[in-house]
């Protein structure tokens, strides 16, 4: 099989720089990258890692905020067959040294504003040397190199490196519900009919402008870039988001498809409407929903206030890639459904004993589908926890209805996700038990209007001890990223626990969920 029939990212993008040399393929701060730019400074770096080293198989993390040169590095990885490890650019040292080394990276990608930080945490990490890292923007720090010094002089030219469409594109961590994160395996064959399926979902060409308001360090945001690029259409690129920048940049660049999560949307609304009038943004055809399930007042309001705009809302997952979709016809007839599975997908409930359920009976869902994960990164036993032959569980449990419409009721464990992002209890847990006061611990998901969910720590103090809010908060934030930090923390006098002695988690949810129609 030629390069030009593989399902690998990079070769679209390099024929698309071939067909449309002028054509923007990127457009960030006002600037405009053309497909023939973006290829060429692409190659410029694939050529630069082929030189001091780096070779097919190998990993890089990449920790950045978004920029052009985030979007280069994924595309030059991706021409020499070195997979990209992203990291949440607000990971602090402990979990960025956790992942470099448990995907066995060789070298960092990182803006300047982390740069320090990467500096501090080598000295945790076995066979990186500060050469081996390359830092976007103009402070760098002695020792690690200008990323775009090295393109300077750098050929322009296609790498000379071969590269299967079963080779890894990237290792995606995903926060699993043992404190411990997975790294999902995701191929260039996998990403690619990714992108071949949700242009068809959505009806997507080259020639829709797309606006990227995510961090890129997220599995839906970077699918978003990779699809537009590999399709040959224009994605405008927002440093971060925020909600007027957002509908002016729908205005300014006719914006014709967005995603967003319920929390992003939900700052949309809180724009006066005297100024969100103001706005043109007939140009918008589609508007995806995910991460978690709209609110239904969010849903309401966005249909009428953008009653032009086809809303979709998607199950989807790093591991699987889209599972379900509920398309703009069905949006007032199901509520609270996740929609019905898309193209090559199939969808199973089953119980304890991984035997099918009956329709309308809650169980775990487990799916099939042509974009799957095979395997965690050197997890045996997760990776033997969640499939099943060819299907796979993301724990959550779920029914089916009549029509085969897929409604997510519960998770199986305690993971909890907030504004999109999953967080997982145990790490949490882990840390306040280090705090001097505290005898027990159970962090929990409760219910938030904006973020889905918020975490809050139920702490019992040991026997004579003091503790406040604001200073369990405090101790968590000088140790943990500030995403994890609960939000509230209830000091209660105990917890309730299994004969055993396990604290029973989903008693202690229950009692702030049981007035809520959907518990997730």
């Amino acid at each position: 099989m030629n390069e030009g029939e593989s399902l690998k990212i990079a070769a679209n993008i390099k024929n698309n720089a071939h067909k449309w040399p002028k054509k923007t393929a990127l457009i960030f701060q006002g600037n405009l990258y053309s497909y023939e730019r973006l290829n060429k400074r692409a190659n410029q770096l694939a050529n630069w890692l082929l030189n001091a080293g780096f070779s097919r198989g190998d990993r890089v993390c990449i920790m950045a905020e978004n920029c052009p040169e985030y979007i280069e590095a994924a595309i030059a990885l991706a021409k020499i067959g070195v997979a990209w490890v992203p990291l949440n650019y607000r990971f602090l040292e402990g979990e960025v040294a956790f992942i470099a080394k448990d995907s066995a990276a060789k070298g960092f990608i990182v803006d300047y504003i982390r740069a320090d930080l990467i500096q501090k945490t080598l000295s945790q990490i076995r066979g990186i040397t500060q050469g081996q890292c390359l830092v976007i923007g103009e402070r760098v720090p002695g020792g690690m190199r200008s990323f775009n010094k090295v393109l300077e002089n750098s050929n322009t030219e296609e790498p000379a490196s071969e590269v299967e469409e079963n080779d890894l594109l990237y290792v995606g961590y995903t926060s699993g519900t043992t404190g411990i994160p997975k790294g999902a395996l995701i191929s260039h064959r996998n990403r690619v009919l990714s992108i071949l399926i949700g242009a068809f979902h959505f009806g997507i060409t080259k020639d829709d402008i797309t606006l990227i308001i995510s961090p890129l360090y997220h599995t839906a945001t970077m699918l978003s870039v990779l699809r537009s690029l590999y399709l040959g259409g224009t994605i405008v690129l927002l440093p971060k988001f925020d909600a007027l920048e957002t509908l002016k940049a729908i205005e300014r660049y006719r914006i014709n498809f967005i995603t967003m999560v319920p929390t992003t949307i939900n700052r949309l609304m809180e724009i006066p409407q005297e100024q969100f009038s103001r706005f043109d943004l007939s140009s918008l055809k589609n508007l995806c929903s995910l991460a978690s399930p709209l609110p239904t007042t969010t849903k309401e309001w966005i249909l009428e206030k953008l009653p032009h705009v086809q809303l979709s809302e998607v199950y989807a997952a790093t591991e699987t890639g889209l599972i379900t979709m509920l398309y703009p016809e069905d949006q007032r007839r199901k509520v609270r459904c996740v929609g019905q599975p898309i193209i090559g997908t199939e969808i199973r409930i089953l119980d304890e004993q991984r035997r099918d359920l009956p329709q309308g009976q809650v169980g775990e869902i487990f799916i099939k589908n042509l974009t799957s994960i095979k395997s965690y990164l050197n997890l045996p036993k997760e990776t033997s926890n969640c499939f099943a032959g060819d299907w796979i569980t993301l724990e959550d449990m779920g029914k089916l209805d009549e029509e085969g419409y897929l409604y997510i009721v519960d998770r199986k464990k305690d993971m909890i996700k907030s504004g999109g992002v999953n967080i997982f209890p145990a790490e949490i847990e882990d840390t306040l038990m280090k705090h001097p006061a505290i005898q027990e611990v159970a962090v929990i998901g409760v219910p938030d209007r904006e973020w889905g969910e918020s975490i809050k720590a139920l702490v019992v103090l040991k026997p004579g001890a003091r503790g406040t809010e604001q200073e369990i908060r405090n101790f968590c934030r000088e140790r943990i990223a500030d995403f994890k930090v609960p939000k509230s923390v209830d000091f209660v006098s105990e917890l309730p626990k299994s004969p055993f002695g396990k604290i029973l988690k989903r008693v202690v949810r229950d009692e702030y969920w049981k007035d809520q129609a959907l518990k997730i």
